[in-house]
């Protein structure tokens, strides 16, 4: 496999594993990715249903996932989330970023959480 650099960058042991069973010497790959990356390879999957039950989700519902971040214009959020609800057929998750969590800034999400159920 042809590489042209002193090292290639990788985002967890996977990639790491693919480049060295290709003829790239080990001291030639930097791990530098997301420690989460190898996660989809080892942790079990849990099934629709368990998650609609665990959030209270109705199964005939299309179900949209909404992931934030610190720097997120809310109204523009608030906007699209107030006109996805006033369509009977979605239901919605919101996703706060790490950060948010971790700086205890998510109470936006649960008060428009209020406003709109």
């Amino acid at each position: 496999m042809p590489v042209f650099s002193t090292v290639v960058g990788v985002y967890g042991d996977y990639e790491k594993r693919w480049h060295s069973k290709r003829g790239l010497t080990i001291n030639r790959i930097s791990e530098l990715g997301h420690p989460k990356f190898d996660e989809i390879f080892t942790n079990s999957r849990t099934d629709k249903e368990t998650i609609f039950k665990r959030y209270e989700l109705a199964p005939n519902k299309q179900t949209l996932l909404v992931i934030t971040g610190p720097h997120l214009d809310f109204i523009k959020l608030e906007t699209l989330i107030k006109n996805i609800f006033d369509n009977p057929n979605f239901q919605i998750i919101i996703k706060p970023h790490p950060w948010e969590i971790g700086k205890k800034k998510y109470g936006v999400y649960l008060e428009l959480e209020k406003n709109t159920n």
